[in-house]
């Protein structure tokens, strides 16, 4: 993990202090110390005294700026050892983890149903993200007559409910519901007849089944 709470700088294999680590940062990074003012948002007295050696340890807000903004690795920022840099697949990461926590802030609305929360977190993450696929996936969920409809089902009763589900299932099932001439018939033992047909109704889920007579 490269997010630190706060960095307490240890001498290490070729870093005696962390005003050395700091002197080959800018080095490799092609910083001045006025490049360090800007990147860190402190004065130029804190960077002159972090390079100079009066200062022993970076702050929290410090060390991620350097982590986050020239995409050096938490652990070598500690102990100077390994690779300097974040690797791609870790830059990437970071990325992700930053836009999805940016996304979840975001989300969190007074009043908005937890479901509506996470859809509206997926939309902003896959927006700021840029993917495309995902981001259509989020948004054809439910189309607006298949929200209408839901609503609808929301408001009626358990009766309604179960009389809606069965209604829904036989329309799927490519019959016409209440007095349909295709759904004319008689009710035996739970089932519809049709013609030659039966569709079997579940009395809670409406899930239909058509079974040949």
């Amino acid at each position: 993990m490269n997010a630190i709470v706060g960095l307490i700088f240890k001498p290490c294999k070729g870093f005696g202090l962390l005003s050395e680590l700091l002197k080959h940062v800018m080095r490799e990074c092609g910083l001045k110390q006025s490049d360090l003012v800007e990147l860190l948002g402190v004065s130029l007295s804190r960077v002159k005294a972090m390079t100079s050696g009066r200062v022993k340890n970076l702050t929290r807000e410090e060390s991620e700026a350097l982590i986050t903004k020239l995409h050096i690795r938490g652990d070598w920022l500690a102990t100077g050892e390994g690779p300097m840099l974040q690797s791609e697949g870790e830059r990437e990461m970071g990325r992700r983890m930053d836009l999805l926590k940016l996304a979840t802030g975001k989300a969190q609305i007074d009043g908005l149903e937890p479901h509506y929360s996470r859809l509206l977190m997926e939309i902003l993450f896959y927006a700021d993200l840029g993917d495309a696929d995902a981001l259509r996936k989020a948004l054809n969920q439910l189309q607006t007559d298949e929200m209408a409809l839901l609503a609808s089902y929301r408001n009626c009763s358990e009766e309604a409910k179960v009389r809606l589900l069965q209604e829904a299932a036989v329309l799927s099932a490519g019959f016409r519901a209440g007095n349909g001439k295709k759904a004319e018939g008689k009710r035996d033992g739970g089932q519809k007849i049709v013609g030659d047909n039966a569709i079997q109704i579940g009395s809670v889920t409406g899930k239909a089944r058509i079974k040949n007579r």
